[in-house]
């Protein structure tokens, strides 16, 4: 598949880029769906098992929920698990 270039344009931008890329590695690890990724989440990080926070984890999931506090996290949760 042929790699896609983004320059954001802005913060805002960034953020939802960063969001799309969280996203597509979980789908190439093969969490390729909602509840796999929520599941894996919340293995990785107890602090998803809160409803709220699964609320959250759902809008990300979906490309609602753009905040770099979470992306972070999750992002963290991706390189846990590309090291193991």
């Amino acid at each position: 598949m042929e790699a896609i270039l983004i320059e954001p344009h802005n913060d805002k931008m960034q953020a939802y880029a960063r969001c799309v890329s969280v996203v597509n590695e979980f789908h190439k690890m093969g969490f390729g769906n909602r509840s796999a990724f929520c599941v894996i989440v919340q293995e990785y990080d107890s602090t998803y098992k809160d409803y709220h926070k699964i609320k959250k984890l759902h809008e990300f999931w979906n490309m609602r929920a753009h905040k770099l506090d979470m992306i972070v996290e999750l992002e963290s949760v991706v390189d846990r698990l590309k090291n193991e």
